[in-house]
């Protein structure tokens, strides 16, 4: 009887242990990757606001590439060739409430060494997968509230002011919802970047936009998150707790099920594909202690079974289809 428990033992630690293997996890150590985050919030905020007609041009000349996105698109004042544009630059930077928040980003990110090094080991496995492929130049940046990443081109930005914790005074004041505050962790800012990445370089491409493609691009989008942060956990790279994770895991058949018999799948009514793409408390058709996203974390776990059904299938042959039908099918998805 011993041997045969010892042998069981084996056996299940054997299976364990395959199913358990990341594909993702691969040497990315002879892979160069130059990347410094470029701390143009702490440039900004050197300025003298009295003397901002002097100053500005000096760091306009330094950041000519992220300069005007940032005030025109980002903090939406215009460029200096408006007016009033020194005005609402010297009303930002010496508010008071603003004043605060920078006080607690700088305290709280004097040093990103170690965000910067995060965003190296991801971008050696962008570059792995697309040795061609071009790494932006990261800034960080004060917001204003208004971005938390955003890009342009060449260019990735980083709202410092989004990564302060949960538990910020600051958010509670601004009445972001709780749901909302959960994901503006320090530890987010990275996959937020990865993200901001994937769509960008691989946007939503069909005539027809239904819950169904919209639910395998965005599974496809989290699949792609999946390889360049292959140490990341599943509740960062959803931004969900870990019961909802649960939940979602759990309840997966529940899911498809529902979508399948209410003849969602094919819908194009934005209303229902919203409730099951967009961030949310939790997914209105189910309960209140549902994860949201559901439509998301079921498209990842049909691109996960297309991709195991279709072996010869590279990453980036996945990331360049968007005959949606197509991935379904093939995907023999049946939870």
């Amino acid at each position: 009887m011993k041997r045969i428990n010892y042998f069981f033992l084996i056996v299940l630690l054997t299976i364990f242990s395959a199913c358990s293997e990341n594909k993702f996890k691969i040497d990315v150590s002879n892979i160069d990757v130059k990347l410094q985050i470029q701390r143009f919030d702490k440039d900004l905020y050197t300025l003298n606001p009295k003397n901002l007609i002097t100053e500005v041009p000096i760091l306009e000349e330094k950041y000519p590439i992220f300069f005007e996105l940032y005030t025109t698109q980002v903090l939406q004042i215009g460029s200096t060739s408006e007016r009033d544009f020194f005005f609402r630059m010297q009303d930002f930077l010496t508010h008071p409430d603003w004043s605060s928040v920078y006080k607690d980003v700088n305290d709280r990110f004097n040093d990103l060494s170690k965000f910067e090094q995060q965003l190296i080991l991801a971008f050696k496995h962008y570059k792995y997968y697309y040795p061609k492929k071009q790494i932006p130049e990261i800034y960080t940046c004060m917001s204003g509230f208004n971005y938390a990443v955003f890009t342009d081109e060449k260019v990735l930005g980083i709202g410092l002011d989004f990564y302060l914790g949960k538990n910020a005074t600051f958010y509670e004041m601004a009445q972001f919802p709780q749901y909302q505050r959960y994901n503006m962790e320090p530890e987010r800012m990275i996959v937020d970047c990865v993200q901001a990445i994937a769509l960008t370089d691989f946007q939503f491409n069909d005539s027809v936009s239904n819950l169904m493609a919209q639910v395998i691009h965005n599974g496809k989008i989290q699949y792609f998150m999946h390889a360049l942060m292959p140490e990341a956990h599943d509740t960062l790279l959803f931004g969900y707790t870990p019961l909802q994770l649960k939940w979602a895991s759990s309840y997966e058949s529940k899911i498809w099920a529902y979508m399948v018999e209410q003849k969602h799948l094919f819908t194009d009514d934005d209303l229902i594909i919203r409730k099951y793409i967009e961030p949310a408390p939790f997914t209105s058709y189910f309960t209140n202690n549902s994860a949201p996203r559901l439509g998301v974390y079921v498209g990842w776990c049909i691109v996960q079974s297309f991709m195991e059904n279709n072996s010869d299938v590279t990453l980036q042959d996945l990331m360049a289809m968007t005959d949606y039908n197509y991935i379904l099918t093939m995907s023999s998805y049946n939870p």
